[in-house]
């Protein structure tokens, strides 16, 4: 889904000691995969990029139409291209820039789409749809260039932890997808139109309100502390199974509750952890709604903490699955298994509702449609899109103004594959 991620690189490591950020963009549209989800997909990729020196990063390629290294390269449907680079620009980049500015004749990527085609003319949909674009961006371009991303909340996705996660050889050896569970749970944010940062161990934690940690089984760069303060200080922790295993060097920690696992913070102890195979899974009941559980369970033994929803089946049948832990001025939520993306979704957006987090919009988001938010010093500006072929409306609660169209309207309507920027 993720085009040319790569998480054999630490891009948090190496980022921080360019002076600018800069990636190449290349989903893969109109796939089998709804356009929404890629999107979503996208998104967090750009998320990554401008959160690794919090500031705006340059999206140094993408392509105006089609690539031709993928077993089957389809063309962007018309207007996909302007909604995408909307896109990266709504996450923080300061750039859409092109590979190619003109197709080449030959070698390997001679049919790969360009700006300017074999035809040599600007008789193209695609250069149409370019010129439109860069029209439309000359519009609000002076408000957005090096302007700010303001986030409460964020995700931290620890390289080291996913290699480390790679060989661990634990209870459960397949499809514990590591960055599945960070996609699950920024999907939330990206569905509601609320602003995410993605981190990792080694990031600044304070500002936020919400940290998601989900699967952080190595603990590195004195990552409790920081956690424990953050938590002390007010803030929302959430974790989930499989979570502060082992240190920095990849050695189980010893003993029950203890700093070191974090274990005042979070108000239980570990004591084993279930692999289910395939076909088999457990069950609890959260805010009124059955889950089943189908990959990793934990059994754990309360300190302090307050147990929110129990396993309802096997010899560890009501044992805690979800807990919460008052810690100082904060909490910690613990979510004790793997294998319920819906169950963490709704974790989620029971915790978002109780810290209140900011919205770009205050609204509830057709199907496909998201808002992202950036900041010209106190002015909002809304980009709203459309990642479906089917036009939408928004209904957006009070005026805005269009900074392309110069119109006003407190209902947004969008064609397919559309987008509006709005202040």
């Amino acid at each position: 889904l993720m085009g040319i991620y790569n998480y054999e690189l630490n891009y948090f490591r190496l980022g921080r000691e360019l002076d600018v950020v800069s990636w190449d963009s290349y989903p893969d549209w109109h796939s089998e995969i709804p356009d929404n989800i890629t999107a979503c997909c996208e998104s967090l990729s750009h998320d990554m990029m401008r959160s690794i020196k919090n500031q705006p990063f340059l999206l140094m390629e993408c392509t105006p139409s089609t690539t031709n290294w993928r077993s089957i390269s389809r063309m962007k449907r018309p207007g996909m291209h302007g909604l995408s680079v909307i896109n990266a620009i709504a996450h923080g980049a300061d750039s859409g820039m092109y590979f190619q500015l003109r197709q080449s004749r030959g070698s390997a990527v001679k049919f790969h789409s360009a700006v300017i085609s074999h035809t040599g003319t600007g008789n193209t949909r695609v250069f149409r749809e370019v010129s439109a674009l860069g029209a439309d961006l000359s519009k609000f371009s002076g408000k957005i260039y090096g302007s700010s991303f303001s986030a409460q909340a964020a995700i931290i996705y620890d390289t080291e932890n996913h290699w480390a996660l790679d060989k661990c050889q634990g209870p459960r050896n397949a499809g514990l997808d590591y960055f599945g569970q960070i996609q699950n749970c920024y999907s939330y944010f990206f569905r509601n139109g609320i602003n995410v940062d993605i981190l990792d161990s080694e990031s600044d934690f304070s500002g936020y309100k919400l940290i998601i940690a989900p699967m952080l089984y190595m603990f590195r760069a004195g990552i409790q502390d920081k956690l424990r303060k953050f938590v002390k200080n007010g803030g929302t922790l959430l974790t989930t199974a499989f979570s502060g295993v082992v240190n920095d060097t990849d050695l189980c920690f010893l003993g029950e509750a203890t700093d070191e696992k974090l274990s005042d913070v979070m108000g239980y102890w570990t004591e084993e952890t279930d692999g289910l195979s395939d076909g088999q899974s457990n069950s609890t009941v959260f805010n009124g709604n059955c889950y089943k559980i189908t990959k990793l369970c934990e059994v754990n033994n309360i300190t302090t903490a307050k147990v929110l929803a129990v396993y309802e089946s096997d010899y560890y049948k009501g044992q805690p699955v979800i807990t919460c832990n008052d810690f100082g001025n904060g909490k910690a939520y613990h979510y004790s298994a793997i294998g319920s993306d819906s169950i963490v979704q709704d974790m989620i957006r029971f915790i978002v509702g109780e810290l209140k987090l900011e919205k770009a919009l205050d609204t509830d988001f057709p199907e496909g449609v998201t808002a992202s938010l950036r900041m010209n010093g106190d002015e909002r500006i809304v980009f709203v899109q459309n990642f479906t072929n089917e036009d939408k409306t928004v209904s957006l609660g009070k005026e805005y103004t269009d900074l392309i169209t110069g119109e006003k309207y407190k209902e947004l309507k969008l064609q397919g594959y559309g987008y509006a920027v709005i202040s």
